[in-house]
């Protein structure tokens, strides 16, 4: 799980790394912060599975940094030396309020919530093929315009801004949905799809040409050109003929 760490006491930060180091073996520290402001910052470039928050910063609270980046698709840990804020804070969806001085059985147990839920979404987002199991035949996708069961097939590809995810599909305007593409990297199936850059995954099914690889690019079905990044497209082009040998 990829954690973010936001608390204004650097002493604080790394005690909570320390427990996570010794007590989370899965727990990717991939970002930190010690304010309200550089903490907006941060979560606008990386996209945590799991925000463990300080209540009380220099600069406002844990609540005002939520409501600044809301909606948010991360799982949320208050991590805090007052009591008083308990109620509020599982009013934004928090999965655990630990106060300070941390207790390690506490904050294994609040990632292992967070592992439980993950993989809810997960399951909750797939409906298998009936005739095999293992690969999903569907998705479901919601947003404020309600649910869809897409077909994984008519997938044309993915594409991320932020913290939403846009997928582009055969005869349907697209779909944002307000998850990352993260999220789907690891939900769609590796078979057909994959991940050219960043911000971008493909279905290799709907790859029109390939030709362009050499420049880091593919031209899909739609006429839309992704981007492939320099450091993927030697394995993007294998993956390409293997699956499609005919490109």
């Amino acid at each position: 799980m990829q954690i973010a760490i936001i608390d204004d006491e650097r002493n604080a930060r790394l005690n909570i790394k320390v427990l996570l180091e010794q007590y989370c073996e899965d727990c990717d520290i991939i970002g930190e912060a010690d304010s309200v402001r550089n903490s907006i910052t941060l979560l606008q470039t990386i996209k945590p599975d799991v925000v463990l928050l300080d209540v009380e910063m220099l600069d406002g609270t844990g609540f005002d940094l939520l409501d600044a980046v809301s909606p948010y698709n991360f799982h949320l840990v208050f991590i805090t030396a007052y009591e008083s804020f308990a109620i509020k804070a599982f009013k934004y969806n928090a999965l655990d309020y630990i106060l300070k001085p941390i207790d390690f059985r506490e904050l294994k147990l609040a990632m292992e919530k967070a592992r439980q839920w993950k993989q809810l979404e997960k399951l909750d987002s797939i409906i298998p093929d009936p005739d095999n199991e293992s690969t999903p035949a569907r998705i479901k996708l919601s947003n404020s315009d309600g649910t869809f069961l897409l077909d994984i097939d008519r997938i044309i590809r993915l594409e991320s801004f932020k913290n939403y995810t846009t997928f582009y599909i055969t005869d349907k305007p697209p779909i944002v949905v307000s998850k990352t593409i993260g999220f789907y990297d690891d939900l769609l199936p590796d078979s057909l799809f994959h991940r050219t850059h960043q911000s971008h995954i493909v279905n290799i099914r709907h790859i029109f040409k390939m030709n362009r690889v050499g420049n880091g690019v593919v031209l899909m079905s739609d006429q839309s050109e992704v981007p492939i990044s320099t450091r993927r497209r030697e394995e993007v082009r294998k993956k390409i003929k293997r699956a499609r040998p005919e490109l």
